[in-house]
């Protein structure tokens, strides 16, 4: 089963970043319930050793935190794959990470090597940048600079299936993680 363990967002915060999104008229936007932090992409795994992560999850501790989400950008400018929102990187969220990627090799499945970069994806382009998308996408960069939404409270993460479908993927929670010790 592919998966992977994110945060997800309030339905207040959900509902900002997709006015956000409803000014890009290029690519193929995340649809507003598939919006979220991810911490780490596991992808296939087994139900048993979804389980076994379960119960590491489980175990962790970790204090609830307050994210800011602010400033677009786009993955590799030249030729973008996605336009993501930035999150600003605190402390507590770096630790989260830090013990979520901890509990994920405990229950003995291997991460790539990779510096954690947060984000929210808002839009994909795809492998083949068209660059009739460069000026629309341009546009609506300058008309965002400088955005910052509202503070969110993160008091949760959850474990995810995602179903790759034709139309998209569909994401579907297995377990929730509350934060507190």
């Amino acid at each position: 089963m592919r998966s992977f363990i994110a945060i997800d967002f309030p339905t207040e915060t959900v509902e900002r970043i997709a006015r956000v999104q409803a000014g890009l008229s290029v690519g193929r936007k995340v649809p507003p319930e598939n919006l979220h932090l991810t911490l780490a992409f596991l992808g296939d795994q087994d139900v048993d050793a979804l389980e076994t992560l379960d119960a590491e999850l489980s175990h962790l501790r970790a204090a609830p935190f307050r994210l800011d989400l602010a400033g677009l950008d786009l993955l590799d400018s030249e030729t973008p794959d996605l336009l993501y929102l930035g999150v600003r990187p605190v402390p507590e969220l770096t630790a989260l990470q830090a013990g979520v990627a901890a509990a994920v090799r405990r229950a003995g499945m291997t991460l790539p090597r990779r510096r954690f970069r947060p984000h929210v994806t808002l839009a994909r382009f795809g492998h083949r940048f068209d660059s009739k998308l460069s000026v629309p996408l341009a546009a609506y960069l300058a008309q965002m600079a400088g955005l910052a939404l509202p503070a969110v409270e993160i008091t949760s993460f959850a474990l995810f299936a995602s179903e790759l479908r034709a139309d998209g993927a569909r994401y579907a929670e297995l377990a929730r993680y509350q934060l507190g010790f």
